[in-house]
């Protein structure tokens, strides 16, 4: 099952069998003040994530900032290196996919609100009929709550519900959207909000799915959403 999913994974993010040898870790860059600071973020985070082995995942990420200082490590990407390091052990792989995936992931974070274009978010998702909420605000919350970290706490700590989530929105950017939008419409009505009202957004964005039965709702009402949306790029 490991081997598959790294398969798939591999696939969606178009990575090549053979992989580049990983990059030295900088000891220049690890002096600098830019990654001491950065050091104190991954070690409160590391404290707060569960399931993830602290050395490992610490080697990853000063590899990643002393080999991409621009982006360095942010806050919330520890989500995303839990679920590679469930999917495999090889830290060549995990190294290289994290670089893949947070190319995809960056801009909705706060890379992309800092560099003053984030990604714009379809109408069909902020727009929706049951909403109430400046759409401003609710793109916002949309980008780092959900699609910045593939809904990395939004799955009850368990990769194994979070892993059919991925396998849908890893297909695209219409899926990630596609997926945001059944995700507002199941949580709002699970909640019995109505209408959805700004204080409301603290309580729908820290929901958490905590069963198959209800990652299979959402995912079967995201896979029509796609559907109904297909041309929309």
């Amino acid at each position: 099952m490991m081997d598959e999913r790294r398969v798939c994974i591999s696939r969606s993010l178009g990575m090549k069998r053979r992989l580049p040898v990983l990059p030295a870790i900088r000891r220049t860059y690890l002096a600098s003040e830019q990654w001491k600071a950065q050091d104190i973020v991954i070690h409160s985070d590391l404290n707060r994530t569960s399931n993830l082995s602290h050395p490992r995942a610490r080697r990853i990420m000063m590899r990643y900032a002393s080999h991409l200082p621009r982006c360095g490590y942010i806050q919330g990407q520890l989500y995303l290196l839990r679920v590679l390091f469930d999917v495999s052990n090889d830290e060549r792989w995990v190294f290289w996919a994290f670089v893949f995936l947070t190319i995809r992931t960056n801009p909705f974070g706060p890379l992309g609100f800092d560099s003053g274009d984030p990604p714009a978010l379809p109408h069909w998702v902020v727009d929706r009929a049951s909403l109430s909420v400046d759409a401003g605000l609710l793109s916002r919350f949309i980008s780092l709550r959900w699609a910045y970290i593939l809904w990395g706490q939004s799955c009850d700590d368990r990769n194994e519900l979070l892993w059919p989530v991925w396998n849908f929105v890893l297909r695209g950017r219409i899926h990630i959207m596609s997926f945001a939008a059944a995700m507002l419409d199941y949580v709002t009505d699970r909640l019995g909000l109505g209408m959805l009202e700004e204080g409301d957004l603290p309580f729908v964005f820290g929901y958490q799915l905590s069963s198959q039965e209800e990652v299979g709702k959402v995912l079967a009402e995201a896979q029509q959403i796609a559907i109904n949306h297909s041309t929309w790029k």
